[in-house]
């Protein structure tokens, strides 16, 4: 039987990882020179990269994404301002706890041995 209910919360918690992604390039838009414009995409390759991860290992993409919403508070000083708060470690919180989900609902026992499938 096919797990529905995980196979979906994997796909809500990839969209809004790649739609976080796209959010945080939209800072890379006010650079002046390529160089900077390359600097500013890195925190967006660094969620595309998790992304990809955790589309084939959701337990070790829920990892990835929670060390980076750590990280990503005590770099953007969310624990200082509400509103950092709110965009930038809440969606990592969010995609963290999908993938945790979906790695949970995944983990289905094996049926027993000689049971008729």
């Amino acid at each position: 039987m096919n797990n529905v209910p995980g196979r979906a919360v994997g796909w809500v918690a990839r969209i809004l990882g790649l739609v976080f992604a796209v959010f945080l390039s939209l800072s890379a838009l006010n650079s002046p020179s390529i160089a900077e414009h390359l600097v500013q995409l890195i925190p967006t390759f660094v969620v595309i990269a998790a992304v990809i991860v955790a589309w084939v290992r959701p337990g070790l993409g829920a990892i990835l994404f929670l060390a980076l919403s750590a990280g990503a508070t005590v770099y953007y000083h969310g624990y200082e301002r509400v509103d950092r708060l709110l965009a930038i470690t809440l969606p990592l919180v969010v995609v963290t706890v999908l993938f945790f989900l979906q790695w949970l609902m995944g983990k289905q026992p094996s049926p027993p041995a000689g049971a008729a499938g």
